[in-house]
């Protein structure tokens, strides 16, 4: 039997965890602090694999079938799913990493730093590219999950 978002939110946390399944090998573990995670469960090359998905709500019933759905595609190519989804990580983690290294920081007497682009394809109004701003106290301020997001969203 399916599962519902009544079913779901009416899921209360026992002193074990328990599966709520879905069917074709998706199911949501609700944990004992209450906490509930999307998971996939599927063979490839005749072993069995564990695939996390996320957490609910922050990852609809919806969404979750529409990746269990992808999930079945690529399973169908011969394409493991774990490796799929590290290569995409890797992939962003990469993609952060080049756009952080887009920028060379030049140190301008003390607490004085100025971006200077080094591709040719950045564009900075003038009146930005004058001013200095202290990189650094930015840049620490920041989450990398945060800039992950952002790529995803500009995608």
């Amino acid at each position: 039997m399916s599962l519902t978002d009544l079913k779901i939110k009416s899921a209360k946390p026992n002193e074990k965890q328990y599966k709520l399944t879905d069917g074709d090998g998706l199911f949501l573990l609700v944990y004992t602090n209450g906490s509930k995670y999307w998971r996939y469960r599927y063979k490839f090359q005749r072993k069995e694999c564990l695939l996390a998905i996320g957490t609910y709500p922050t990852v609809s019933l919806s969404e979750t079938r529409s990746l269990r759905d992808e999930t079945k595609s690529l399973l169908a190519e011969n394409i493991d799913p774990l490796i799929e989804k590290k290569a995409k990580q890797l992939e962003d983690e990469i993609q952060v990493t080049m756009l952080t290294k887009d920028f060379s920081i030049l140190r301008l007497g003390t607490n004085h730093q100025i971006l200077r682009p080094t591709s040719s394809s950045f564009f900075m109004p003038k009146s930005f590219a004058d001013k200095p701003c202290n990189v650094f106290s930015l840049l620490t301020n920041i989450n990398p999950n945060q800039v992950k997001k952002w790529i995803h969203l500009v995608r």
